[in-house]
């Protein structure tokens, strides 16, 4: 994903949690990017964190 530009990298972000949150979702408070992959201290912390927002956007949809 960082291998797109800022702006194209943003959109596409935004368009994939529009689908489940709705329209809403292209306006955010804030908006912050952070490639865990790269951090030191995350190591595996970042596959586990998907799991978790995956498991809470599909108790949402229901």
């Amino acid at each position: 994903m960082f291998a797109l530009d800022t702006k194209t990298r943003r959109t596409t972000i935004l368009a994939s949690l529009a689908r489940f949150l709705g329209p809403s979702a292209f306006d955010p408070v804030v908006y912050y990017e952070s490639d865990w992959g790269s951090e030191e201290w995350t190591r595996g912390a970042v596959r586990m964190c998907e799991r978790t927002v995956a498991a809470i956007i599909a108790q949402l949809r229901t």
